[in-house]
């Protein structure tokens, strides 16, 4: 069975061979890697759109270390035992193979074409290139999705099958407290306001908060895969750069929703 809707006109995508074909004859080719690109070009905001090597490399060495391992086993246990499981916002594929572990089929959606390449190493999942905000799925196909610190699509109910689950993960209040002290003069709490998605009914939160020692790698791996390589200065991760150890705050909420 398909899942892939043609992001052009709609119509469910087929696959022969390597190609993704839909009834009008728009066709999309597998790339090498094993992924999908199915992110029309006049649907990008630049020429390389989402995280580029630089972050995804540090996103990679960051997480495959076992920093947010315990994240991991949190979302496994969460999502169950799911037939058919999408990662949107999947990155570099860390979370994707967690879920590969209970899910029969898993899907990883991104679009940065460097991260879904970094992920087709990670798993067995499918991973497809698009945007998040027009999910090139169709209607009523998986029994979960998850969205892991990653925007949240107005189209994911349409894609949800009945009863199904949507799991988000956002920073909670003290998510990487101790790093943001050494970077910013005003520090407050992050909080999250409550969602509300048309469709989808919240059956709960869970919150995951542990701590863990940071080497200096470590520290600048984890600025490079966060907002904060944008929003510090280049001697502020320097002077990071110099530190030898921090004990972080990784700080997790959980919001559960289910469909109607």
């Amino acid at each position: 069975m398909t899942v892939y809707s043609c992001p052009i006109c709609s119509n469910p995508l087929s696959k022969n061979g390597q190609v993704f074909r839909c009834r009008e004859s728009h066709t999309f080719d597998v790339a090498k890697e094993g992924y999908v690109n199915l992110l029309p070009a006049n649907r990008k905001r630049s020429l390389a759109p989402g995280d580029n090597g630089e972050m995804v490399s540090a996103r990679s060495r960051f997480l495959a270390a076992g920093y947010y391992q315990t994240l991991a086993d949190t979302l496994v246990e969460v999502v169950d035992r799911p037939h058919r499981l999408a990662d949107l916002g999947c990155g570099e594929g860390y979370f994707t193979a967690a879920f590969c572990e209970v899910a029969n089929e898993v899907y990883g959606l991104d679009i940065s074409k460097a991260a879904v390449r970094a992920a087709c190493k990670q798993s067995n999942a499918q991973f497809v290139v698009a945007s998040t905000m027009r999910l090139p799925f169709l209607s009523e196909v998986f029994d979960a999705i998850a969205v892991i610190m990653a925007p949240t699509s107005p189209d994911i109910p349409r894609v949800l099958k009945r009863e199904a689950l949507f799991c988000r993960v956002s920073p909670g209040e003290n998510h990487l407290v101790e790093l943001r002290k050494l970077a910013y003069r005003d520090v407050r709490a992050v909080k999250q306001p409550p969602m509300e998605i048309d469709g989808l009914t919240n059956v709960g939160h869970k919150q995951v908060q542990f701590e863990t020692l940071l080497g200096s790698n470590g520290l600048v791996d984890l600025i490079a895969m966060t907002p904060m390589q944008f929003r510090t200065s280049k001697d502020f991760r320097a002077q990071v750069s110099q530190i030898d150890e921090l004990c972080i705050t990784a700080d997790f909420r959980i919001d559960l929703f289910q469909k109607e």
